[in-house]
């Protein structure tokens, strides 16, 4: 099924769960530093102290990705300010000197870029960036990016009607962001940090906001938007001498106006003792944290610092492998993990966090340090410390072998990142060489040392978040945690750590097979194959990405397969490959395993389970080997299922009080008029569901079902057919056919004339859902109409987001086109996300624009700003080896997979206006629609 993102956010500031790092102070020169840079990227800086640095690189053809970085966020702002850089961001794009209220977004949509996927842009607290993802590298593309760039640095209008009604879209949007995880973050950080412009983030104060004080916002902008504070970054297929000469054209003349910001002088201690503060509501997430702190290097990295810091995180690598190989019934808690961080270049964080089971914070911490404390006193063993050397060379090799073939916006992000913490960005080639050489030699006790020091400092200072209140309050949990620390002081330390030895034993199932069927499908590069047990096999070679192969393995008819009248325990597939294998464990996996690069998802599609990996030329057979043994010889151990259970239940819970995460759940049994296959169970529901439900629902797939093999990258026929062979080859023979779709499996949308389907959410939520849904088809045998429709929804999606945002009513609306690959069945749906009595606006403006639509009261612009992105994103995707794994799947027994490969983009560049007029008034009919709400 495809589908359209339910809450695809158009611009966004980002907020992590975990601590927020970056750099207090802008830098305005690239580091000095003995770490020589990338030397295929050109470094500079204007006279005005703005820095560049390009990079040619021709992943995807043609393509450029341009990011712009303002070093200043949510910690520079006053008191007066709260919010205001966040609001500036969204300002960026509602007018300049020479660019119209909205025109940004039509300019770019004309160039081929989507709102929203290619043109974005976030508030973090130290810093903002605008991102551009360009499908053409000519100079008019390039210029126009620029233009748009300059635009924002320093020609922004800030009209204060502009600004009136953009303040109701940002309030709407922090409305959506808030939850009970941002709200347990925001606790945390005036805990562990305890200085106000450390602890502030982007989504501000409500009320400053309402103003929408444009005089203020003025003033930060003339402040912070300075070419001091400014760094641009850009690669893509382009000539990095034109781009420079470019760059200076653009940006040479700007200055900044007016007096120049300051950076904030935090306050934060590192010399606390043993504290903790505790967050407590119905739907936050179960988990603590605990932080020691210390002062922070606040020189540029060098290669000492390098070589430090890599053999602290195979330490803390070494404590993760053991808590996550802690593999036992019952464990308490859910996940637990170490890491280490900056924090604003002020201080240095070890953080410690555990999630937990409801009411088991005591026993999950009691279990979590004592590994922790296990490894700090026994020490690690060099088995461990070579372990997380060889898979970290592994992947460095990985990385420098594919170094010519990855995609411009990853390098943009990442020379970016290096940007924010002030460091050097480096080629893949040197970071391999740097990484052999570090560890050449190094043994346990130099990682014991190194481990060591990073629970040194102030605290431990423990943050919990709980569903339920904690008795005794703060006093019970460091009162806890001194009881454990000495309960595990005084225990005899164990005979041995780091685990058992474990070897891989899958690999040999039996005579290879042969393969007794052969086509080419020559314009595609593709070779489809069954062997004589009925496997089949479609290859696809491809240099698309160098040392990628992406592996996918269909069995039985998953969604075909089931019953639409009872539930089944078809949720719980997720949980299946952490059961290992009947004699492995999945932790034995892991460590067996060391070194081999695969990847290994599970879940259930329309069609079939889906087995889906990752792996390189080199471990092709391991592999498939996994999947075969998984197969053959699964583990479905029961502490895995429970687990699987517990995180079932507690996203149940989160997702309650959250209108976007309900109708993700939700939705779909509505929209299939209550088939059973596409509804979750309750909680009660869940906790009734035995492991050996889940056996039944597998155990005929994998048994006898049908097996269709997809393999696509860098990798040549005649070695996937060699791996193929000796391991599903052998398998005994197979059904040939998979559950073919008819009436008795067949699905459909509501059948009730203006049916309103009401959701309730739990809570004081804010914000609802309001959205309205057409049936349309499956996406075969017309594959045409399905590139109507999906124009016909981005058409109506641009003219449904200016309007609503342009009365300031809501930040999200939507619409998208979902069509089958296997079931007759598919839908248009558009949906806002805003104040449950603005809805009324929502459902107003859209039957408005449905009429506009049906009439043909829209112009060709509208057209072409929807079918150039279009165009683009397939060209662009089509160059990724993950679209071809996609569409190649079932190909062999469905012709129309072959013709959507040849034919959408001329599909696409065939629909004409009329096409579309067409197309709304045979489906986007009121008495056909279903009114779908999801909120308090």
């Amino acid at each position: 099924m495809a589908n359209i993102g339910i809450l695809r956010s158009a611009i966004r500031f980002f907020v992590f769960l975990g601590l927020l790092t970056g750099a207090a102070a802008h830098a305005t020169e690239w580091p000095k530093s003995d770490i020589p840079p990338d030397p295929a990227v050109t470094f500079g800086t204007l006279s005005n102290g703005m820095r560049y640095a390009i990079m040619r690189n021709a992943t995807p053809s043609e393509q450029v990705s341009i990011r712009f970085r303002i070093a200043a966020g949510s910690m520079q702002e006053k008191a007066a300010q709260r919010g205001l850089a966040h609001f500036l961001e969204h300002m960026a794009f509602r007018g300049s000197a020479h660019l119209a209220d909205g025109e940004i977004n039509k300019t770019l949509e004309r160039l081929g870029a989507r709102f929203g996927a290619d043109t974005n842009a976030s508030t973090g607290q130290d810093e903002t960036i605008y991102q551009f993802d360009i499908p053409k590298s000519d100079d008019e593309s390039i210029g126009t990016a620029l233009t748009i760039t300059r635009e924002i640095a320093g020609n922004l209008n800030l009209d204060p009607a502009a600004a009136a009604t953009e303040a109701g879209v940002v309030l709407s949007e922090l409305k959506l962001r808030d939850s009970p995880a941002l709200r347990a973050l925001q606790v945390q950080l005036n805990f562990l940090l305890q200085d106000a412009h450390a602890t502030a983030l982007p989504n501000g104060d409500p009320a400053v906001i309402a103003k929408a004080p444009v005089a203020e916002m003025r003033a930060y902008y003339q402040a912070y938007y300075r070419p001091e504070r400014a760094t641009l970054v850009i690669v893509g297929d382009l000539d990095p001498v034109r781009v420079e000469t470019m760059i200076k054209q653009s940006f040479s003349d700007w200055r900044g106006v007016g007096m120049k910001g300051g950076d904030p002088s935090l306050a934060i201690s590192r010399s606390r003792g043993l504290e903790s503060e505790i967050f407590v509501e119905p739907r936050a997430t179960n988990r603590m944290l605990l932080a020691w702190m210390r002062p922070p290097e606040r020189t540029p990295e060098r290669k000492r610092d390098e070589k430090a810091s890599l053999i602290q995180d195979i330490g803390l690598s070494v404590i993760n492998r053991r808590l996550r190989d802690y593999d036992v019934p019952a464990r308490p808690y859910t996940r637990a993990g170490v890491s280490r961080e900056t924090v604003f270049k002020d201080a240095e964080i070890t953080s410690f966090s555990i999630g937990f089971e409801p009411g088991q914070w005591r026993a999950a911490l009691e279990t979590a340090e004592r590994i922790r404390m296990r490894v700090l006193q026994s020490g690690v063993t060099q088995d461990e410390v070579d372990r997380v050397v060889t898979e970290l060379r592994n992947a460095s090799e990985n990385a420098s072998s594919a170094a010519d073939t990855r995609p411009s916006r990853s390098i943009a992000g990442a020379i970016l990142r290096e940007v924010s913490a002030n460091n050097v960005y480096t080629s893949p080639g040197r970071d391999l060489a740097a990484l052999n050489e570090d560890v050449a030699g190094l043994t346990a006790a130099e990682v014991d040392r190194a481990l060591r020091s990073l629970f040194q400092g102030g605290g431990p200072l423990i943050f919990l978040s709980s569903t339920s209140e904690i008795e005794g309050g703060k006093s019970a949990v460091q009162t806890a945690f001194q009881e454990i620390e000495k309960t595990i002081a005084a225990e005899p330390p164990p005979a041995a750590e780091g685990g058992s030895k474990a070897v891989w034993s899958f690999t040999n199932f039996g005579a290879p097979g042969t393969v007794v069927e052969r086509r080419e499908i020559a314009d595609l590069g593709t070779t489809f194959m069954r062997f004589a047990n009925g496997v089949r096999l479609t290859v696809r070679p491809s240099k698309l990405r160098t040392n990628e192969v992406l592996v996918s393995v269909k069995v039985g008819g998953g969604r075909l397969d089931l019953p639409k009248d009872r539930l089944t325990a078809a949720w719980a597939v997720g949980s299946f490959a952490e059961g290992g294998l009947a004699t492995m464990s999945y932790a034995d996996m892991q460590r067996a395993l060391t070194g081999k690069n695969y990847r290994t998802s599970f879940g259930m599609g329309e069609d079939g389970f889906n087995f889906s990996g990752q792996t390189t030329p080199r471990d092709i057979d391991t592999q498939l080997q996994v999947f075969a043994a998984y197969i053959q010889s699964p583990g479905f151990r029961p502490e895995a299922f429970e687990r699987g259970k517990n995180a079932y239940t507690a996203q149940l819970l989160r997702a309650g009080a959250n209108p976007a995460a309900t109708m993700r759940l939700m939705a779909p049994q509505f929209l299939h008029d209550g088939d059973k296959r596409w509804a979750l169970p309750s909680a009660e529901e869940a906790d009734r569901t035995k492991l050996e439900d889940l056996r039944a629902l597998l155990t005929p797939a994998f048994s006898s079902g049908a097996i269709d093999i997809t393999i696509v990258g860098d990798i040549t026929v005649d070695r996937a057919v060699e791996s193929v062979a000796a391991t599903f080859g052998a398998f005994a023979p197979r059904a040939d056919t998979r559950v073919q779709h008819g009436p008795g499996n067949a699905t459909h949308f509501p059948t009730e004339n203006d049916m309103a389907i009401k959701i309730v959410t739990a809570g004081q939520s804010e914000q609802q859902i309001a959205s309205v849904i057409w049936p349309t088809h499956g996406r075969f045998p017309n594959i045409k109409e399905q590139a109507v429709l999906q124009l016909l929804s981005d058409i109506m999606e641009q003219r449904l987001f200016d309007r609503l945002r342009g009365i300031g009513t809501v930040y999200v609306a939507q619409v998208g086109s979902a069509a089958s690959e296997v079931f007759d069945y598919g839908y248009i749906q558009a949906l806002a996300q805003l104040s449950p009595g603005d809805s009324q606006k929502f459902y107003d403006a859209l039957d408005q624009l449905v009429g506009e639509m049906a009439k043909g009261d829209w112009t060709e612009d509208d057209l072409a700003r929807a079918k150039i992105p279009a165009l683009q994103a397939l060209r662009k995707t089509r160059e990724t080896n993950g679209y071809w794994l996609s569409v190649l799947d079932r190909a062999q027994e469905d012709s129309n997979k072959l013709a959507l490969a040849r034919d959408y983009g001329a599909d696409l560049e065939a629909v004409t206006k009329p096409d579309i007029v067409a197309a709304a008034r045979r489906y986007l009919e009121a008495e056909r629609a279903v009114k779908l709400t999801v909120g308090p």
